[in-house]
């Protein structure tokens, strides 16, 4: 998942594949732009069944950076929105 976020998103070469790494350039993202941003996160359904930690952590992890983002808004213009979509 963090691979396909560092593409969407084009995160620099130094990404460290790993979520402190994904909320360093994620923000780094965010403050650069004033279009709200809108993450569509596809196939967690599939990790929910197979693995529900993993599932609780990546939920967890972008939660955690949107609203790490969203405590910056006097500074930060956009707003930031994780959509989970799936069979649940």
């Amino acid at each position: 998942m963090l691979r396909a976020l560092a593409r969407t998103y084009d995160f620099p070469d130094y990404f460290g594949e790993n979520w402190p790494a994904y909320t360093d350039c994620y923000s780094d993202f965010v403050v650069a732009g004033e279009e709200p941003v809108v993450t569509v996160v596809r196939g967690l359904d599939g990790m929910h069944r197979r693995d529900l930690r993993q599932f609780m952590r990546c939920v967890m992890e972008l939660e955690t950076t949107a609203e790490f983002i969203s405590v910056f808004k006097p500074v930060v213009p956009r707003r930031v929105v994780n959509l989970y979509v799936g069979a649940w």
